[in-house]
């Protein structure tokens, strides 16, 4: 699966496979290797069946960041996976925190942020933060900081 590429290298505790696989290529061939996961992608469907950012966010504590931001500067923040959830909501149900990634995913797709959940009629993102059993408040607290609006309505 795609979501293998970030698991821990057995030979390198302290990095994923893809950034061992971009080490042993060499930066000259590391666009080759990046053809070859968009071939994969491609031929089971597309994004929706190989969310590759998801699955970085599955795994994001075995990623560097420079590969996270290469991640998502190729394929950015808008797709949504097989369960319909953007990358924004994806990491905040994982409770990654806004200083590991969960602010690089906002400012690839802002308006993830005005998505409301049909059930609960609340921003998709307050929900998924609000609903874990560990809540991080300095992301929480960005996230309010940014919706201000949202605020302003409870006065």
């Amino acid at each position: 699966t795609i979501g293998g590429l970030y698991l821990p290298d057995p030979d390198s505790n302290n990095q994923c496979t893809l950034e061992s696989v971009m080490e042993e290529v060499g930066e000259n061939n590391m666009e080759r290797v990046w053809c070859i996961i968009d071939n994969c992608i491609n031929s089971v469907g597309g994004y929706t069946n190989a969310p590759i950012v998801h699955a970085a966010i599955a795994n994001k504590k075995c990623i560097s960041n420079d590969l996270f931001h290469t991640i998502l500067k190729r394929y950015g923040a808008r797709c949504r996976n097989d369960q319909g959830m953007l990358p924004l909501s994806y990491a905040l149900r994982m409770g990654l925190q806004w200083n590991d990634g969960t602010k690089d995913i906002l400012d690839g797709n802002k308006m993830a942020l005005n998505e409301i959940d049909t059930c609960t009629n609340l921003p998709a993102f307050l929900l998924y933060a609000a609903t874990r059993e560990w809540i991080d408040f300095s992301t929480l607290y960005e996230l309010m900081h940014l919706r201000i609006d949202l605020s302003l309505k409870t006065g």
